[in-house]
């Protein structure tokens, strides 16, 4: 997919995820996304108290991913349980590069300036952030990111952040805040690499 100019979605009505439907149900996106340098606008995202779907971000997970070249303006927000720019939820590979994100997202635990939570990920999958930067604050109760929230339970994975940068405030009001990543917690055979960052 390229996207051709700025996209604004503040008369969209848009309030759930690309890929959620209200019953709580997610497609992953699994395509490529070219931003070619434009922004998402207006994006104004609110779920943390919703009964059916309570999650925020740009797509509801990603899986098989990748997405360049884009920015989210600081006319977007993201409130949820998990919550980040990008997706509240990876569960395969994804790679992300040249993404800025300028939006603020909260919510509850696993909040992240890109992705919430990676929970039960693919065996073998790699999760890479290149020439990545993140403006945006990150408000949690806990697990606060400033590029992922919360990475749990998962198994022969690896996470690869290069020449990226937090500049946003991290707040977790309880427990659990990075500058990159919040809380990696029973995981097996994970590797993380931060270099140039």
């Amino acid at each position: 997919i390229d996207i051709l100019a700025d996209i604004d979605f503040s008369q969209s009505g848009l309030i759930l995820p690309l890929g959620a439907n209200s019953k709580g149900t997610c497609v992953a996106f699994s395509g490529v996304l070219h931003g070619k340098g434009h922004a998402i606008k207006g994006l104004v995202m609110d779920n943390r108290q919703s009964n059916e779907y309570d999650r925020a971000g740009l797509f509801c997970s990603l899986k098989g991913a990748s997405v360049d070249n884009l920015i989210f303006d600081s006319s977007c927000s993201f409130n949820g349980q998990y919550a980040g720019a990008l997706s509240p939820f990876v569960v395969g590979s994804a790679s992300v590069i040249n993404v800025t994100n300028k939006a603020a997202v909260s919510g509850y635990e696993g909040v992240g300036g890109f992705i919430g939570r990676i929970q039960d990920a693919d065996k073998g999958s790699t999760f890479s952030f290149d020439g990545c930067t993140n403006l945006g604050t990150v408000k949690g109760d806990g697990y606060a990111g400033g590029f992922i929230g919360r990475i749990s339970e998962t198994t022969n994975v690896r996470i690869v952040i290069s020449n990226s940068v937090n500049s946003g405030n991290i707040v977790a009001k309880l427990y659990g805040s990075g500058g990159f990543i919040s809380y990696l917690y029973t995981n097996t055979n994970i590797a993380v690499t931060l270099s140039k960052c």
